[in-house]
């Protein structure tokens, strides 16, 4: 992978976090909404940030039951 693919790929797993009512809540640079993208929350960013990586996990999990792998 060459330096633009590599700073391409680097910006798609770059994190966001936003107050979400009383908690907290964490998203992917790519986030287009609750429904359409892997999001955490939690009561603190590192628990979003914990529970986003679960989504994370199962969103991969799904895509390669999908595909047959």
């Amino acid at each position: 992978m060459d330096a633009k693919g590599y700073d391409q790929k680097k910006k798609e797993f770059e994190v966001g976090f936003f107050k979400e009512g009383h908690g907290w809540a964490a998203a992917f640079n790519d986030f287009t909404s609750r429904h359409e993208s892997p999001t955490g929350f939690g009561n603190t960013p590192e628990e979003a940030f914990a529970d986003l990586m679960r989504e994370k996990q199962k969103e991969h999990y799904l895509e390669e039951v999908k595909s047959g792998h």
